[in-house]
């Protein structure tokens, strides 16, 4: 297996809340808009979401995008070597 991951890579918490809420990753992909495919993709960790499917997930899931967000940059970081983001706080 691939040990690259953290334990709480966004792939893992995005399945993680699936399986909490009952959903196969079909339902979850007609709930937020995307293939089957792009849901197993993004579990597995071979795709990042775009800024939409993030928010859609956010959405399904009642959760703050910003959080949500934060695992997708660590996976990016650690996909991609040092990478440096800054999330302002709007309010």
């Amino acid at each position: 297996g691939n040990n690259g991951h953290s334990a709480d890579s966004a792939g893992k918490v995005l399945k993680a809340d699936r399986l909490a809420e009952g959903l196969s990753q079909q339902e979850l992909a007609d709930c937020i808009g995307i293939s089957k495919m792009a849901v197993s993709k993004l579990e597995r960790g071979e795709m990042l979401p775009s800024p939409g499917t993030l928010g859609a997930i956010a959405a399904t899931f009642k959760m703050s995008v910003e959080s949500y967000l934060r695992y997708v940059l660590q996976d990016y970081a650690a996909a991609h070597g040092k990478f440096e983001v800054e999330i302002k706080n709007v309010g």
